[in-house]
């Protein structure tokens, strides 16, 4: 056998050791290529996932404003010939008619407000839907909000031959600070629910303090029923919007499935939530509590009703009415020349500019869609001149937008088509000079 030499075996070790390293090298050089290639690849795609994301939320954004344009027009569109409608009706009823034209009027009147409440859930879902629902909080009177809620939904009770109970702590201040806007919209929904959905027994309203301190209270709301009950199986989707427990129950009992998803949305707002035990063909119970702080002060409702009763000058003020619609003019001059007011109308917005130019006018109702001035350009004209006028905005468009765009156009205050009687008599007597 040949004698290896020592040193030849060390180089010959070296170079597989080199070798290797280059061999290793060669392969890392090949994995890195492909990971760059794959980098690639990958990043191509994942600019183009970001192509089609940023194309697919434009497309989005667009639907929603779409969607939100057309609720906002579906709102006057529809809104408008529901305040003639109703409000002809409350002018006829409010005449003395026929015994037989009186239910046929009350019929007309009480599909009016049911589509009218349609129509509100429909647009006050798009409004939380895109975040422009907020809560105001003012002082009010919870007392007095809570029995006229109950005054008001024991006539629907009554209709049905529910028997309709109410229990509220007399523990709770009279006056608190919150929304009572929200509030009472959040127990009507429930309570109209309750006796929709009951067809013999009694609805209940338990309204009793939780919790309470110098300075604040938590207050629990119960509304009760013994109506047809949810399954359990549904009981989990019921707030869903459009969801009803299945589709028999919205065609026997109507309605859009929206009422309980709105209910859902403001108690969330409170920061609380709501919660459901029903058993199917006993009835159910919906809870909640809420937070208000106390008040000091005497809403403003209050302090009005005071200077209301004291007042007797209605015939002495003239309030001129501006709108385009010649249905909306009749409404609103038969009502408040019923009323005692006197009352003149304008058509358009420079034939109102003439009329408080030239006349003593004590208020303005002004409708704000109008062609060439609408309702905005009107005021802004008139506060040009010099005159000072109190003004109110008269619409059927009840979006956020239109609302805060008023607050900053030299308008006191808003009055949404249709409107209740009360409220507009309210509102002339606070404002009129």
């Amino acid at each position: 056998m040949a004698k290896i030499d020592l040193n030849t075996l060390f180089q010959f070790n070296l170079f597989l050791s080199f070798l290797g390293e280059f061999l290793i090298m060669l392969m890392f050089i090949r994995v890195n290529h492909e990971l760059e290639n794959s980098y690639v690849v990958k990043a191509e795609e994942l600019n183009d996932s970001l192509r089609e994301l940023s194309v697919a939320k434009e497309k989005a954004e667009k639907a929603a404003q779409s969607r939100s344009m057309f609720l906002s027009s579906m709102s006057h569109e529809i809104r408008t010939p529901i305040n003639s409608i109703i409000g002809f009706t409350n002018i006829i009823l409010d005449d003395d008619p026929k015994e037989e034209h009186k239910d046929f009027l009350s019929m007309i009147q009480f599909s009016s407000k049911n589509l009218l409440v349609i129509i509100n859930d429909i647009l006050d879902f798009n409004k939380m839907e895109a975040g422009k629902v907020e809560l105001e909080f003012i002082p009010f009177d919870f007392q007095s909000l809570i029995h006229k809620i109950y005054h008001s939904m024991k006539v629907k009770a009554d209709e049905k031959n529910l028997e309709f109970k109410l229990e509220i702590d007399e523990g709770i201040s009279k006056f608190l600070i919150g929304d009572p806007n929200r509030l009472t919209q959040i127990l009507i929904n429930l309570i109209s629910n309750a006796i929709k959905f009951t067809l013999d027994g009694e609805i209940g309203l338990v309204v009793k303090l939780e919790e309470g301190s110098n300075d604040k209270v938590i207050v629990r709301f119960i509304v009760r029923d013994t109506g047809i009950g949810i399954p359990e199986k549904n009981q989990k989707i019921i707030f869903d919007h459009f969801s009803q427990a299945d589709s028999s129950t919205s065609r026997k009992f109507g309605g859009t499935g929206l009422g309980l998803s709105i209910v859902k949305k403001l108690v969330e707002l409170y920061g609380s939530n709501i919660t459901l035990e029903s058993k199917e063909g006993e009835g159910s119970e919906f809870s909640f509590i809420l937070e208000f702080a106390k008040s000091e002060l005497i809403p403003e409702e209050n302090r009005f009703v005071i200077q209301k009763k004291s007042s007797n000058q209605r015939k002495n003020k003239t309030i001129l009415v501006v709108d385009d619609n010649e249905l909306n003019l009749k409404v609103a001059f038969q009502f408040i020349r019923k009323c005692g007011f006197e009352c003149q109308l304008a058509s358009n917005g420079k034939e109102a500019l003439q009329i408080v130019s030239k006349e003593k006018i004590s208020l303005v109702l002004m409708d704000l869609q109008m062609p060439d001035w609408d309702g905005f350009v009107t005021t802004e004209k008139i506060r040009a001149s010099g005159i000072f006028t109190p003004i109110i905005a008269l619409t059927a468009d009840v979006s956020i937008d239109v609302s805060n765009h008023v607050k900053r156009s030299g308008f006191l205050d808003i009055i949404h088509k249709p409107f209740l009687p009360e409220d507009l008599v309210n509102k002339i007597e606070l404002y009129a000079e």
